[in-house]
């Protein structure tokens, strides 16, 4: 018996990751892509951007071939990231656009289809064109000057007037204007302070890199530097988008790494059977993500793991391991099956419906 739950976890630690980050079936997230790609072809790009980064705050993080239900309506050739390209292009944000466009490139879903593709290249070179008119002039090369000794030859000097020749300067520039500032709302100012407290409460967490960390306290900053601008009426037209970037670069690409940092913890904590270090990653990964359905696999994992190595004597832990295989399933899906190498020890444990 113990023999089996060995393999069962040995396959878990190289799979599981891969097996339960990435879940295509969002049809809210589906629905969202198609309004916003409508939207950013009606030349709406506001909405299609905001309706996009609700999209991936739903954990639809994934370029993919299709994405939905199969019961309901399936969205084919699923690529947020270019998309928002497309529309922070097409709103004058180049450099947003240019992010959002090497994220695309990056997944690589994107090289499949020959039309999107090709747009997105198109679209890059015509950015890099533009952005490259905006680099600073190349450092001037050093002369070496070189005075020549004086010659005895008698040179005859003609009369110079000393008079100086008045200097006219051309008139420089106009002064340019302050940008335009604008009011922003008590409600999205205290938005953007309770993302920030967030991002600190991430940032505390323990098993995370410290590269991870230093983006997370980067991000901080930023967040409060937008915060103040808007309380001291400093802020800008772009504060509003600013804010959205944020979010979206929190909620679509470093929530996800935090979560499969702490699903590694816990996983790492489950071959050595330590249980509280698997209790720690998936109370981290419930703060991290409470909709995230791996908290609930690692409790299983560990109470159900307790369970069969203490030779089915804990009635209690039987219970935790069942509530936490339905609190799983409840946020996997209706049907979803768990990671083929579950050991079958682990399996027997789940009363059938």
């Amino acid at each position: 018996m113990r023999a089996v739950i060995r393999c069962g976890l040995v396959g878990l630690c190289l799979l599981i990751t891969g097996l339960v980050l990435a879940d295509r079936r969002d049809q809210k997230a589906a629905d969202y892509y198609t309004d916003a790609v409508n939207a950013i072809k009606k030349k709406d790009h506001k909405k299609g951007i905001e309706l996009l980064l609700k999209a991936l705050e739903r954990g639809a993080t994934e370029p993919n071939e299709q994405q939905g239900s199969q019961t309901r309506f399936l969205v084919y050739q699923y690529d947020p990231y270019y998309w928002l390209g497309v529309a922070f292009m097409e709103t004058g944000d180049d450099e947003k656009a240019q992010l959002y466009f090497d994220q695309s490139e990056k997944y690589g879903v994107i090289k499949k289809w020959s039309d999107l593709y090709g747009d997105l290249q198109k679209r890059k070179a015509a950015i890099e064109g533009r952005l490259a008119q905006n680099l600073p002039p190349p450092t001037p090369t050093a002369i070496r000057i070189v005075i020549a000794p004086p010659t005895a030859t008698p040179v005859a000097v003609a009369r110079v007037d000393t008079q100086p020749t008045p200097v006219i300067k051309a008139p420089g520039p106009p002064p340019t204007p302050a940008p335009p500032s604008y009011t922003v709302g008590a409600k999205d100012i205290e938005e953007v302070k309770k993302l920030s407290s967030l991002v600190g409460t991430w940032g505390s967490l323990a098993g995370l890199t410290n590269e991870q960390q230093a983006t997370l306290s980067k991000k901080r900053v930023r967040l409060d530097e937008l915060a103040a601008a808007a309380q001291a009426g400093k802020a800008g037209q772009d504060w509003g988008q600013s804010v959205l970037m944020e979010r979206a670069i929190l909620l679509d690409q470093l929530r996800p790494a935090l979560r499969r940092t702490l699903v590694e913890k816990g996983l790492t904590a489950l071959s050595r059977r330590d249980w509280s270090g698997m209790e720690s990653a998936a109370a981290s990964i419930n703060t991290v993500d409470p909709q995230a359905h791996h908290a609930d696999l690692l409790r299983f994992l560990s109470a159900g793991t307790r369970y069969v190595l203490g030779e089915r004597r804990d009635v209690a832990l039987l219970q935790t391991a069942r509530q936490a295989h339905q609190g799983w399933q409840q946020k996997a899906g209706a049907g979803k099956p768990l990671p083929p190498l579950v050991s079958p020890a682990l399996r027997a444990l789940i009363p059938a419906s």
